[in-house]
């Protein structure tokens, strides 16, 4: 084959070879960014929920029927409506007691009974009133027309057969007390432990207590011990809900005239706080999971959440309103909390339920429950599911699919008032130590992390990067620029793990004993620069001119190395002058607090890590301009720095933003600099001496406590998705500024 036909072959193979490799290229981009955008986009499906029941069929968010849903039952109709209601976790038992005390249990979705029993002890009388313990129904306080206080549990009595999970279940009755009460209005109760608290109001002008506890001893004995109290309440007051704080140290009570009367009962006597709640009765109290939170309901349709909070470091707890939602059409008839998450559902007399959630402050969900105004509705342990008993004993269950109720716009990117704050913040906390746990999901102290440790480091690295460029390039001899530029290339490959550990391990520490001298050093080194040129420029023009150009630059190191060294000697003289040390003084007059791990630390250990990739790209853009600039402009009459400022550098500005803006990118991307280096503390203050957390960085924390498919594992992809698009959005605008600096240099 002759030589031109192989040279085109030859080109015809390069071009095919290379289109291939870009377009492996941006496929697989693509490819990566539709898999991190479909692990994301679940958290965008709204919550719905699906009648389990004859009418077979699905409601949406709003509550209007369609014709896709699942039917996973039948509905429960009985002669009476019962007293008492609830299901199991597994939504696979409902339990029903009536006001007789005849008791039900029945396997769901078959539809059989598994217990139908008449409660011994309940035999002859009528149960008045019922209150929930446990928030599914299985765990109840109850009250009889013959003045006795009584608790009825239901024992699952699950185990594995052959043929799965099965039951065998049984309803126990305890008796706690005997009262004079015989016809009370408002029951309320709480389990905390061992420790069992009932209130009664019966419309006079008191509330009766009964408290229960249970001890058992080192032989499994145990033993209960029951005592009753009353609680005075003012006399025009008529008290219409009950609710006992999760510890059962306070109990509120909610009035016809729409106060809430707070009782500390740790304090016997002590008057109670009162709050103006609404304008008209309060009509239901409730505590959201972790009994911190108190529910409160109108007859005119309020729904609000009040939580203590201070509102100075120094001053006592108050309670405060934290979160109001959209009202409903009708009176609050009731109210049930999840046991999973700060959701909670309130219901209405004119039969609409609506599904909230407490931290973000949003209505997730409306729909109808049953035919007629509900008597019960409740959630499922899992927040999977909701029942729902109306007056004529009709049971209905609704499946429910809310798998991220936590997130929203408002969530991640606003702030949040968030239980026991005093206002509402950004903050990012996505697991505590208990169940009861208020996930905080606020992506803007990340977002900010990235933006202040981007900022540090390219602060500390593109200046000295473009620097070392122009005098490399410009000024240095050939012989000398032959060994820096390899070793500042070499540089680049030193991995960011070791980066990380070196500046973790031994720089910070090292940092926070100097840190006066620190401070000093910016200051000493620009004086040292000129000291080291006006020495220089005294010296003898025979001596200085037989050595090659560029010696300057070695004496300049020389006098470098001197003047820190000396700096830092004189570190613990100067931290002697400030009473306690310069660290305690900082803090005590200036209120600014030194972390070890800081911003600080990572400006120089990430501007090392960009500094290679800076200096390399400029140094070639530099280089690349025409020498012919060079000498016409020297012809011309300019000094060489004259020269490099006002010619060569804009001729070769769009390499050298290309170059600040790969470094951005690689400082934006940093995840084990930053994880080592920092503290991790996802917090909004710009100051150079405390921590932050990066949205790589949180990733990398947070991706091995999250589970699969649940709402961190799905934020973390939009985490990933959200740097992404950063990155994108970036190099886009990079890009775009190239171009137009390169057209508007192209003459050089």
């Amino acid at each position: 084959m002759s030589s031109p036909r192989l040279r085109r072959l030859q080109d015809r193979t390069a071009r095919s070879v290379i289109t291939l490799g870009g377009l492996g290229i941006i496929t697989s981009i693509l490819g990566i960014l539709v898999f991190i955008g479909g692990e994301a986009l679940p958290l965008a499906t709204p919550p719905s929920v699906s009648e389990e029941s004859a009418a077979r069929g699905r409601a949406d968010a709003n509550g209007s029927p369609t014709t896709n849903g699942r039917a996973a039952g039948a509905a429960v109709v009985d002669p009476g409506a019962a007293t008492v209601v609830g299901w199991n976790g597994y939504r696979e038992l409902l339990l029903r007691v009536e006001a007789a005390g005849r008791a039900s249990v029945r396997r769901l979705p078959e539809q059989t009974d598994l217990l139908t029993t008449q409660i011994p002890a309940l035999e002859g009388r009528t149960i008045v009133a019922s209150a929930l313990l446990d928030d599914i129904g299985l765990d109840w306080a109850v009250t009889t027309d013959d003045g006795e206080i009584g608790r009825i549990r239901l024992e699952e009595g699950d185990h594995f057969g052959e043929q799965g999970r099965a039951y065998d279940p049984s309803v126990r009755y305890d008796s706690l007390a005997i009262t004079s009460i015989r016809t009370p209005r408002v029951l309320a109760g709480m389990v905390d432990a061992e420790q069992l608290r009932i209130g009664i109001s019966t419309g006079a002008d008191s509330i009766a207590l009964v408290h229960a506890e249970e001890t058992s001893n080192l032989f499994g004995e145990t033993r209960r011990s029951v005592s009753s109290s009353s609680l005075p309440i003012p006399s025009n007051v008529t008290v219409t809900a009950l609710a006992f704080e999760g510890s059962g140290d306070r109990l509120y009570l909610g009035t016809e005239q729409g106060e809430l009367l707070e009782y500390d009962l740790r304090a016997p006597g002590a008057e109670p706080s009162r709050n103006q709640l609404f304008a008209t009765g309060v009509s239901a109290l409730a505590m959201l999971n972790g009994g911190h939170s108190l529910i409160a309901g109108g007859r005119a349709g309020e729904v609000e959440i009040w939580f203590h909070s201070r509102k100075s470091v120094n001053a006592a707890p108050e309670l405060a309103r934290a979160h109001v939602f959209t009202p409903h059409e009708n009176a609050i008839r009731g109210i049930s909390v999840s046991r999973r998450d700060r959701g909670f559902l309130t219901w209405d007399a004119g039969g609409e339920a609506r599904l909230h959630f407490a931290t973000s402050g949003r209505t997730l969900l409306r729909m109808r429950v049953g035919e007629s105004a509900p008597e019960r509705v409740l959630l499922a342990a899992k927040a999977d599911g909701i029942l729902a008993q109306d007056g004529a004993g009709t049971i209905r269950t609704y499946a429910l699919h809310n798998p991220h109720p936590e997130l929203s716009a408002g969530a991640l990117f606003g702030k949040i008032q968030y239980e026991g704050a005093s206002e509402p913040l950004y903050v990012w906390q996505s697991t505590g130590s208990t169940d009861d746990y208020e996930s905080k999901l606020s992506l803007v102290p990340l977002i900010f992390g990235t933006l202040k440790g981007t900022a540090y480091a390219l602060l500390f690295s593109v200046p000295l990067a473009i620097l070392a460029a122009t005098y490399t390039s410009l000024f240095l001899h050939a012989r000398l620029r032959s060994v820096i530029k390899p070793t500042m290339e070499m540089m680049a490959a030193l991995p960011s793990v070791v980066l990380g550990f070196l500046a973790g391990l031994w720089l910070a520490p090292n940092l926070q004993r100097a840190l006066p001298a620190l401070l000093v050093l910016p200051i000493a080194l620009v004086l040292l620069v000129i000291a080291a040129g006006w020495i220089w420029r005294s010296l003898p023009r025979q001596f200085t001119g037989r050595l090659i150009p560029g010696v300057e630059s070695l004496f300049l190191i020389v006098v470098l190395a001197i003047g820190i060294r000396t700096v830092f000697a004189l570190n613990p003289g100067m931290n002697a002058l400030f009473p306690g040390g310069f660290e305690d003084w900082l803090y005590q007059s200036m209120g600014v607090r030194y972390d070890q791990r800081n911003a600080l630390v990572i400006g120089v250990s990430m501007g090392i890590a960009v500094i290679p990739i800076v200096f390399t790209i400029s140094e070639d853009s530099i280089s690349n301009v025409p020498r012919a600039l060079w000498a016409g402009s020297l012809a011309l009459g300019a000094s060489p720095w004259q020269t490099a400022l006002r010619v060569i550098l804009p001729a070769a500005s769009p390499g050298i933003f290309s170059a600040v803006m790969i470094g951005l990118g690689r400082a934006v991307g940093e995840t084990m600099i930053v994880l080592m280096a920092t503290g991790n503390t996802p917090i909004i203050d710009w100051s150079a001496f405390n921590g932050f957390r990066t949205l790589a960085a949180n990733i990398a924390v947070e991706i091995p406590e999250a589970p699969q498919g649940g709402t961190l594992y799905r934020l973390l992809f939009l985490t990933a998705l959200l740097l992404f698009l950063m990155t994108f959005v970036v190099n886009t605008v990079a890009e775009v500024v190239r171009q137009r600096l390169r057209q508007r240099y192209s003459r050089f």
